[in-house]
């Protein structure tokens, strides 16, 4: 008789004799006239008296050689047609399909939670700063014409607003809390975001996806108009800095790193970065860019020369730039070294509102008082405009821009040189009693 032909109960009958450990295999066959089969236990079917709990099918005992196992008590059993063990870690069709839905019902409950809590207000174009309404600019530039933005820290065009990575991540920070953008929740990966027992949520800002939060169309943003109608020059002249200054730390890195001088710390270059601010408040970047290049030259030979500490040689480098600006080098500008690449901030700041060539500007720098006395594109011809109307609008412009130079302290002579007025209309715009200039 062959092992197949033998009924479950006498197939049990000889399993539990070969658990006892009686006697070998072939003894044990023989015994119960069964033909010998080497790979006994491994061929061998023995069913239990349970039914499949997810198809009612027959259940089986998994049978294992009895130098892993004494008994049948001991057996794990399985479905002999679907395969389901009964185990929290069962790999059965059924069981598989169950733990993907529940997986996905309970995914659905977070991404519904996280919709809740993260859901802000829509912000109005006129609550952007300087800045934010830059990047909104550099969107547009790049054919962003929808809102949906993805993973940002992954987009080229965003790493590339600040020159130092650190700075990029605090600029999503900064658009966050503003309400300038918001967590697309859809696109972003829920195991970036962390549910704490005070259901309060944290997350790692540079890993998920978000959308453009702006009450207006994207397309219909006019920013250059935006930028000179809502801005002071001192607002506009204050974020242009700070992007070159940006460019200047991050210049200054470079060549001590090239010079072997290592990057320097706090406070020398919290009194450098200060000094650099008061300087492209009047110098082109390009112009700066030659005094950082000849001041840490020289500090580098000094450390050659004399054998100082990089402490020294740090410190050398602040007073090389005051003394270089002493010696006139402030006046030649270099051409934009080509290891300093041009952020994007900046690059859209030269070409849609300076609308100047960025390696001109780089050089010569742009005064923003230029801006104020530039006619808005797109106006209508004179002969479909009232005179009257035209005129009027003209003159409270004019005074508009007289009052905003004098706030910022420039001289009277200079400002009616500058618009080309005369001093009656100066006189007139702020009244004679005012002329303190």
């Amino acid at each position: 008789m062959k092992v197949k032909d033998l009924s479950n109960d006498r197939l049990r009958e000889i399993i539990e004799e070969y658990y006892q450990n009686k006697f070998t295999v072939k003894i044990l066959l023989e015994k119960h006239g069964v033909k010998y089969i080497s790979n006994f236990i491994q061929t061998a079917t023995l069913y239990c008296d349970e039914e499949c709990e997810i198809c009612g099918s027959k259940m089986k005992y998994k049978l294992e050689s009895r130098a892993y196992c004494s008994s049948i008590s001991e057996l794990k059993k399985i479905c002999s047609v679907c395969g389901h063990d009964g185990t929290k870690n069962c790999y059965c069709k059924s069981c598989i399909q169950h733990r993907k839905l529940e997986k996905e019902k309970e995914l659905e409950e977070k991404r519904s939670f996280l919709k809740k809590v993260l859901e802000v207000e829509l912000v109005s174009l006129d609550k952007l700063s300087a800045k934010e309404l830059i990047f909104v600019g550099v969107l547009q530039e790049k054919g962003i014409g929808g809102y949906d933005l993805g993973v940002l820290a992954q987009k080229d065009y965003f790493k590339n607003t600040h020159t130092y990575p650190e700075d990029s991540f605090n600029f999503i920070i900064e658009l966050l809390r503003n309400n300038v953008i918001k967590i697309n929740v859809n696109e972003s990966n829920l195991e970036h975001f962390i549910l704490k027992e005070n259901k309060s949520v944290s997350y790692y800002p540079a890993l998920l996806s978000y959308y453009l939060n702006l009450n207006e169309d994207i397309n219909s943003i006019d920013v250059r108009k935006e930028i000179i109608e809502r801005f002071k020059i001192g607002d506009i002249e204050e974020c242009w800095v700070e992007i070159c200054l940006d460019e200047c730390m991050k210049y200054l890195d470079i060549r001590t790193t090239a010079m072997e001088l290592g990057i320097i710390d706090n406070p020398i270059k919290s009194d450098i970065y200060s000094f650099l601010q008061e300087l492209l408040m009047e110098y082109s970047v390009g112009r700066v860019i030659n005094v950082i290049y000849k001041s840490v030259n020289y500090a580098s030979n000094f450390k050659v020369e004399y054998d100082v500490e990089v402490e020294k040689a740090h410190k050398a480098i602040y007073t090389n730039i005051k003394n270089n600006i002493a010696k006139g080098y402030i006046k030649e500008p270099f051409d934009r070294p080509y290891e300093l690449v041009q952020n994007s901030l900046s690059e859209y700041f030269c070409k849609n509102i300076f609308k100047r060539d960025s390696n001109e500007v780089f050089k010569q720098g742009f005064s923003i008082n230029e801006l104020y006395c530039i006619e808005e594109e797109g106006q209508q011809q004179k002969d479909e405009i009232d005179p009257i109307k035209e005129g009027l609008e003209t003159y409270n412009k004019l005074v508009l821009q007289i009052k905003e130079l004098i706030a910022n302290n420039v001289p009277k002579d200079f400002i009616i040189s500058y618009l080309k007025i005369t001093e009656e209309i100066y006189n007139s715009a702020v009244g004679e009693n005012n002329d303190n200039c």
